[in-house]
Parts: C-alpha cells; structure tokens; sequence
C-alpha cells in the first residue's frame, strides 16, 4: 500500500531529481522493484505520485538514508531485522517544529525564559522544588572534591589546551578526587551529577584563562550557572546577556539519541559509573562534526576582517575549499531549518544589530543558503551568540558542551535503569 501523502506538482523539484522514478530507485537501492514495493509497505520508505497519476516517485533523501541503514545488506529480512541504533526513551522527541524534554517544549521553554535548572528537573524527571533543596542547584555552590580538582586541574592544564581538551582532561580529575566512585543507581548520584556540571563550569575559567586568584571561586558560590558561565567566559554580563546563554543552555540540553548521548548510554549500559559516562559522551562530543562545529564557523567568520568586502571574502572562501566541512546536518530531522538555530540568531541580532563579525556570519549563513542549500545550524546559532556577546573563541562549544552534560546524565540514568547492556552486531560485509 503506497503513502497518502499529498504529491507535488510535476515541475522543477522533479526536473532537479530531488526525487526518482521506481526503476531509477530500484538501482540506487540495489535491489529489485519487488523489495522496492515491499519498504513502502512496511513503511521504511514513501512514495509520491504527482498530479494523482500512476507513475510513483521517490525522493533522494529518503533513499539516501534507506540505503545508508542497509549498510552493504540486501535482502528483505535483513532491512528489517537491523535499520541502525534505536533505543527507546522517554527523554527527548523530535519533531520538525523543534524538540520536547519530556512533553515540554524546548524551544517555548527557551522562549518563557525558564531557567536552566527546570530543564535539568524535567530531564532528570524529578521536582524541581526537590532538586534545589537536596542539591542547590540555584547557586553554584562547590564540594570539596571539586575544589580539590580544580587545584589539580589548574596544575596540568596546558596553557594551548583548547576547551574541549580541557574538559575531557577535568572529568577524570574529578572522579579521582571523589571519596567512592559515583554509581549511576546510588541515591546521591543526582546530587554529583549537578557537582559536576558546575565543576565543569568553573574548569571553564581556567580554560579560559579568566580565573588568576581566588575572586572566581568566591564568586561562584553565590551565583547562578548561567552567570558563572558568563564569569568563567571573562565576561560580566548584564541581564539580556544572562537571558541570551540561559536560552541556549536551554536548548542545548538534550536532543534524543545523536552520537554523544549514544556514548553515554552505551558506556552506562555496561556499568560505567557517572563520571565515565559523561567522559565517554564527551570524548565523542570533541569530535569536529559535533561539539566542536560552531567553533568551526567562528574561524571561518574571523578570516571576513581580511577583507575589504564581503562579496570578495565570500568568493576566496568558497574558492579556498574554507566551506567543504559544512553539512546539511540536520536537514532529516529539521526540512525547513533547525529552529534551535533561528532563535539563537534573532536574538544575536536584536542585542548586537552593529556587530561586525555578527553580520559577516549572517552572509555567510545566506550564501550557504543560496547557493548550497544548507539551513543554518545550531552550530550557527552558538556562533552567532559568541560574535553577540563578545565572547573568547570556543565559547559556542563550552556552552553546548555544560549544557548538554545534563542530558547526557539523563541518557546514562535512564539507560541504567532499563538494565540492559548495548551490545550492537555488525553485519560482515568482507570478501
């Protein structure tokens, strides 16, 4: 039985071969036009037929991703017994109008300015009248093994070490200077997980080169995350400013099983204790394509200075091969544009309309549009919020990454309820 869904006219989207023709699928796919008729009727692929006629077509997109899941299979069995990692959860939805923690909207969330700390709550499904009394997660107060391994941190870092060097060097720290292992089933683990994303806030301003004495540390237990991110960034900022990084850790928190929460859950699932999980979620998070993609744009929006115009610098860069690495990613899950990334750029331009560097990512984000079809990101957005408030380098990644440790703790917690290890199979596909 083919997809209802409604077709589009026959015309340029057809002529451009965003779709093909069933023969035209067949042989991308590999397969017969039997087991094509076959995905369309359990569902893994769907057809459009424009105009209401005979003839069915099928969008590249989808097949791209069908064929991907195969992974060198071809049989009907196989296509249906392993379409790739997929683990149920109660976490995160998403959906093409944005993501959901829970049932809740992230992005109306982010909108109402709910602080950081109810995120936290509904990832972590617990009250968050009982998380700031048991945890006090309102201010960012310290432990003592935290303050002994910020110490020692302070001691190893490299003055180079980019920010998520310095992370993924801090954690480990930390977990050696903790009492006992932290177990994701033991009744405090909730409390060391909120220890550990203020530690690694305060790691931040050694990353960063802000802290020089003590006045941080005194600072810090007595105010909130969002402004000791700002503190530990080198920055002071006003109220708009603390709404702005409060936004984006809000949307940075969680979104469903992409590559980091995976490594969390999968690290979690073998018994891997609380901090080790997040080390492992971190470790993939440092990859290019993911935690450290919006630095990527902040280098490439740097080099617009050299030039007297913008035409002129969008041209060397395009010609230079500066652009290769930027992907559509994210254009499955969000066809008309990762609305993470509109609100954190309408918002960096309504608090620096006058920025430079600000405008220069806006055309650069418009000719990624133009001309290679690639919606902007939410890498994008936290670029945008680093030109915006001034921030130091890497400040797009260091958000994201404090952030995001919330979720990654929500996916290890949840993963190690459902007490079961991940082992994925591999199909072998060798000679």
């Amino acid at each position: 039985m083919h997809s209802d869904k409604k077709a589009p006219r026959v015309g340029p989207v057809l002529e451009n071969k965003e779709y093909l023709t069933g023969a035209e699928a067949a042989k991308f796919l590999g397969v017969k036009p039997a087991s094509l008729y076959a995905y369309v009727s359990r569902g893994l692929l769907s057809s459009v037929a424009p105009d209401g006629g005979r003839t069915r077509f099928y969008k590249i997109s989808d097949l791209k991703n069908l064929r991907n899941n195969q992974r060198g299979m071809s049989s009907r069995d196989e296509v249906r017994d392993w379409a790739g990692p997929s683990i149920k959860s109660a976490i995160t939805e998403i959906t093409p109008q944005g993501h959901f923690y829970r049932g809740r909207s992230a992005l109306q969330l982010a909108e109402q300015n709910q602080d950081f700390a109810r995120v936290v709550a509904i990832l972590w499904d617990v009250d968050l009248d009982l998380l700031d009394s048991q945890y006090a997660y309102e201010k960012l107060d310290l432990s003592r093994s935290s303050l002994r391994a910020l110490r020692m941190f302070s001691k190893v870092l490299r003055d180079d070490a980019s920010v998520l060097e310095g992370l993924k060097l801090f954690v480990p720290i930390l977990e050696m200077c903790e009492p006992a292992p932290v177990s994701l089933n033991s009744a405090d683990v909730l409390q060391h997980g909120v220890d550990l994303i203020y530690a690694m806030t305060c790691a931040l301003a050694y990353i960063f080169k802000t802290k020089s004495s003590e006045k941080f540390k005194v600072q810090a237990n007595s105010i909130s995350l969002a402004q000791g991110l700002s503190l530990a960034l080198g920055r002071k900022s006003k109220k708009a400013e603390l709404e702005y990084i409060n936004k984006a850790l809000v949307l940075c928190a969680d979104h469903e099983l992409n590559a980091s929460a995976f490594s969390a859950r999968l690290a979690a699932s073998t018994g891997a204790t609380l901090h080790a999980s997040v080390l492992a979620a971190l470790a993939t998070f440092s990859g290019t394509l993911h935690g450290g993609a919006s630095t990527r744009f902040e280098n490439i929006v740097l080099t617009a200075m050299q030039f007297d115009s913008t035409t002129k610098w969008l041209r060397e860069i395009s010609r230079s091969g500066s652009l290769s690495e930027i992907k559509r990613s994210g254009s499955e899950l969000y066809p008309d544009g990762d609305p993470r990334a509109r609100l954190l750029l309408e918002q960096a331009l309504e608090l620096a309309p006058e920025s430079r560097d600000l405008a220069a990512l806006m055309a650069l984000l418009e000719y990624l549009k133009k001309n290679r079809q690639i919606e902007p990101t939410l890498d994008a957005g936290l670029a945008a919020m680093r030109f915006a408030l001034r921030l130091p380098p890497g400040a797009g990644a260091a958000v994201f990454a404090i952030a995001r440790t919330a979720g990654w703790i929500a996916h290890a917690r949840e993963q190690q309820l459902f007490g079961v290890q991940i082992r994925p199979r591999a199909k072998y596909i060798g000679s």
